[in-house]
């Protein structure tokens, strides 16, 4: 037997993930307040540098604690105006970095400017000039070393517990470098990438080499000790998506994909918990169907909306694409336990903001499915509950089949109509 099956992650690791897990809905206001500290912390530091440890206190001027504390709700404004505080701090990047730097920056001169023209000719202009640069230091260091604490954390909980897995990635682009960041925290090790690009050929991105065109891909001499291929090419045609597919199929290798580009707008940064096998939708032999955005949008907008099989193959994704229309509610009826908890542990965290009803419900049942229209009163209703596996059913359960498929969609159907809903959606 595997030694790694029996890996159990050090208990200091796991209470250190439910801390920070504990903190992140408070996630804003606690990100003011460090970074308030740092602040402060930068400007002592500033004066330490300029007049030296002996002098550090003495020849401060008496009004410098009441500059100090201006500095910081100036500060604290601007990084509020930029939305500062609503980033994630487990995935700062350059972007983050960046915005940092404009806000640092911009306060930095608006302090200077204030102060000069007050005369406050007791706090050093050299001060006003390093305190920028030495708040922007610090600032970025604590972001730094945080998202360097979560992702080891998480990959002492969740790496250790299987064989090492390295990937090759195809495609060097904007999804290949937010996969690799979370494929990390997953105990991945990435090997390289291979991109069409010639540019990027021979570069190296994040700190990994792209090896070169995705043809490579048939060379195991690129390839290496690689286990697995990872397809991050989300924004490519249906064309390029099957080549890559092809090529990738010939090594030999389980070959992986990252979740498709409608997935990718609803902006969940982490991308490593959306790879997936490929799906026969991942290779369609056509552009995919443009939908009707502004249309749904008037269906579904302000909605109590009520889907049945909510945490089936369908009936999840269905949920994950009516929730980005805002409904006013979803109602997600479910008859399996576990399947409703996912689905609704997904929604909470894609959708913090909408208000989910869980029920479980057998739509077989029609005093039950009655019961829950008249008391939640859907305006839309998406019925999914239905068994879908047709050779499955077909073979010894095809009573079964029938019953919960022809059953179960004339009690939905008789329930909408009893509560007057608006539409009624047959999925299957």
């Amino acid at each position: 037997m595997n030694p790694l099956s029996k890996y159990q992650p050090p208990t200091v690791w796991l209470r250190l993930d439910h801390f920070l897990a504990r903190l992140r809905p408070y996630r804003e206001p606690l990100s003011l307040l460090v970074d308030g500290l740092l602040i402060a912390f930068a400007w002592n530091v500033t004066y330490l540098f300029r007049i030296g440890f002996d002098r550090w206190f003495d020849a401060r001027p008496w009004y410098d604690i009441w500059v100090m504390l201006g500095i910081v709700a100036t500060y604290l404004a601007l990084f509020a105006l930029l939305r500062v505080p609503q980033s994630m701090w487990r995935f700062s990047g350059f972007g983050e970095v960046k915005r940092l730097t404009w806000a640092c920056l911009g306060a930095g001169i608006a302090c200077a400017a204030v102060v000069m023209g007050l005369q406050l000719y007791g706090v050093p202009r050299s001060v006003l000039a390093l305190h920028p640069l030495v708040t922007l230091m610090s600032v970025c260091m604590v972001r730094i070393a945080y998202r360097t604490l979560y992702e080891h954390s998480r990959a002492q909980i969740t790496g250790g517990d299987k064989e090492v897995r390295r990937a090759v990635i195809l495609g060097a682009g904007q999804a290949a470098k937010r996969l690799m960041a979370g494929l990390h925290q997953q105990g991945w090790i990435v090997m390289g990438m291979l991109d069409n690009d010639p540019a990027k050929q021979g570069a190296r991105i994040s700190g990994v080499p792209v090896l070169g065109p995705l043809e490579a891909v048939g060379d195991r001499a690129v390839l290496g000790a690689a286990t697995h291929l990872i397809i991050a090419l989300p924004g490519s045609t249906a064309r390029q998506r099957r080549r890559a597919f092809e090529l990738a199929s010939a090594s030999g290798l389980p070959v992986l994909t990252v979740p498709s580009a409608d997935e990718l707008r609803q902006g969940d940064p982490d991308l490593a918990r959306g790879v997936r096998d490929i799906e026969p939708e991942d290779l369609l032999g056509r552009e995919p169907v443009k939908l009707d955005e502004q249309g749904i949008d008037q269906v579904l907008h302000g909605k109590t909306v009520l889907i049945t099989g909510a945490g089936g193959s369908i009936g999840s994704e269905l949920c994950r694409q009516v929730a980005r229309y805002k409904p006013s509610k979803l109602v997600l009826v479910e008859l399996s336990e576990f399947n409703l908890y996912t689905i609704e542990q997904d929604l909470s965290h894609r959708f913090p903001q909408l208000e989910l009803v869980r029920l479980i419900g057998d739509v077989k049942d029609l005093v039950q499915i009655q019961r829950i229209f008249d008391n939640w009163k859907p305006q839309v209703v998406f019925h999914a509950a239905a068994y879908k596996h047709v050779p499955l059913m077909e073979e010894h359960n095809s009573w079964a089949a029938l019953r919960n498929n022809t059953l179960g969609t004339h009690n939905a159907a008789l329930a909408a109509a009893r509560v007057g809903a608006e539409r009624f959606v047959l999925i299957s």
